[in-house]
């Protein structure tokens, strides 16, 4: 039973139970109340009002409570997975009682100060705070009880260890019923680049001893520093990291206009796609981050964390520019393999059901929008589970591969086919205006999948039924659609091998 048919039911059955509930309670209050107080026969409209006042009583209470467990239940979800985006976020993040005492922190917090969750429910803001920040951050705390907002702070954390971390980051209160309850804060590790930012704060004095530090400091990083003049964007230095990965001496780097090295690595261009994260930290005076895509020399694809901080005189001037270059493609090679793996058929490479079901919502909402149709094909293949029974699974595999990538061939680029499970696959043909392109797609389809498929010798032939169905003239949503097109699916198959039939709308 699908789970819409089954929470109907329950709903049903929930309004059922409260409205015999009621009717049965009224009719048992009338009874006493007659019997009790008056003397004259019992009417039977005395009865029947009662018991449907009852019902209807007793179907609101039904309503309410049916509609405040389904509240709780997708508060329950709701809250689950806002725990798990904060469990998981890179930011520090905490929760501190208004006693100062920690609530909540996510895992990053606990690696970034080396505790362990266990740690957390005896642990006060003051065990973490360094001394140096200990009474502003205490002040600050107070405001914030009061009302008071604060939209930036740079802190001094203290780790498990001992080992200091500098942060910056923002926090607020949250109030019940005009009383402060807890404080909720995100903080981001800006360690290193405090450390960079503090040594190019020397006097000119000092320049030259603080520049031998920083280099000692920029080499022992994993990443590629590079220093930035920017009155007039030309390179002052430069780290063993972003040389190696440049493959240049810093001879050759010094003095040169930073788009002239920095914005050529591989295919990186200053675009729409690749931007350059200084212009922003110059005109905002904000630390900036951007992510670039890039192709080395061989032809291999390479992800960089690009990020610009500003370093300020005495005056508060930006002269100076910190340029960290982060190689991140283990990373992102990962989240995108999650993500391959989440919407994409782990065999043929095609779209799943997930991913599949998101683009017929999208191509219906475009349709809608611009007045044309939505085709869904759903087709099967006659004889695929004869060639699974007797040649084996890893053989029928490949039958699924190969017909995966004929399906492909056989679409525009603007389609979109999907494999929902087994031998069962869907075509999407959107943003069209005549039904005669569907028709042309599905026959085209049809005779591709019916030529024969050469398998170690084997000829193997797996013909497809394919039913059709038509936004908006077959159903309005998603769901409508899929079930009418797999209708019109089995009726083709009915009729024999090979067959494409459209949805026929029942008589009225």
């Amino acid at each position: 039973m699908p789970i819409s048919s089954a929470s109907q039911n329950n709903k049903a059955r929930f309004h059922v139970g409260f409205a015999l509930a009621g009717g049965l309670l009224f009719l048992g209050l009338t009874l006493l109340h007659e019997i009790l107080f008056h003397s004259t026969p019992l009417r039977p409209q005395h009865l029947g009002f009662s018991i449907l006042i009852g019902i209807c009583l007793g179907l609101i209470v039904g309503y309410g409570y049916f509609r405040s467990r389904q509240s709780l239940k997708a508060l329950q979800e709701r809250e689950q997975r806002f725990r798990d985006l904060f469990e998981n976020a890179s930011d520090l993040i905490q929760c501190i009682g208004a006693d100062g005492r920690i609530l909540y922190t996510n895992r990053a917090w606990r690696e970034a100060l080396g505790y362990q969750e266990d740690d957390i429910p005896h642990l006060h803001m003051t065990d973490f705070i360094h001394s140096d920040c200990h009474d502003h951050c205490l002040g600050i705390f107070q405001n914030m009880q009061e009302g008071q907002t604060e939209e930036c702070m740079e802190l001094k954390f203290l780790t498990k260890d001992g080992r200091t971390l500098s942060v910056e980051g923002n926090c607020n209160f949250r109030f019940e019923n005009g009383c402060a309850v807890s404080s909720r804060g995100i903080f981001r590790d800006v360690t290193v680049r405090k450390e960079i930012e503090n040594a190019l704060r020397d006097s000119e004095e000092s320049l030259k001893r603080s520049l031998e530090f920083t280099k000692t400091v920029l080499d022992s990083m994993n990443d590629g520093v590079a220093i930035i003049d920017v009155e007039d964007n030309l390179i002052l230095g430069a780290n063993s990291v972003l040389l190696a990965n440049l493959d240049k001496q810093e001879v050759d780097l010094l003095g040169k206009k930073c788009h002239e090295i920095l914005c050529q690595r591989g295919s990186l261009h200053r675009t729409s796609e690749n931007p350059c994260p200084l212009p922003h930290t110059l005109a905002t005076g904000e630390h900036s981050v951007v992510e670039h895509k890039v192709q080395d020399h061989r032809g291999n694809i390479h992800y960089l964390e690009v990020s610009v901080s500003p370093v300020r005189d005495a005056q508060g001037k930006i002269v100076h520019a910190v340029h960290v270059t982060k190689d991140i493609t283990k990373r992102k090679l990962a989240e995108l393999e999650v993500k391959k793996l989440a919407y994409f058929d782990s065999l043929t490479g095609l779209p799943n059901r997930m991913l599949l079901l998101d683009r017929l919502s999208q191509a219906l909402a475009r349709a809608k929008r611009d007045d044309t149709l939505v085709g869904v094909l759903f087709l099967d293949l006659d004889g695929f589970k004869a060639i699974n029974d007797t040649l084996g699974h890893e053989k029928g595999d490949r039958v699924l591969k190969e017909v995966a990538q004929r399906l492909k061939n056989c679409v525009r680029d603007t389609d979109t086919v999907g494999r929902l499970a087994g031998d069962e696959f869907v075509v999407i043909v959107a943003g069209i205006h005549d039904v005669s392109t569907i028709n042309a797609i599905a026959d085209k389809i049809s005779l591709e999948l019916s030529l024969p498929i050469h398998l170690d010798g084997k000829i193997l032939v797996a013909r497809p039924s394919i039913g059709a169905a038509v936004f908006p003239q077959h159903g309005p949503n998603v769901g409508t659609l899929l079930r009418h097109a797999d209708e019109a699916m089995y009726r083709a198959k009915e009729k024999g091998e090979g067959r494409v039939l459209f949805y026929e709308t029942p008589a009225a």
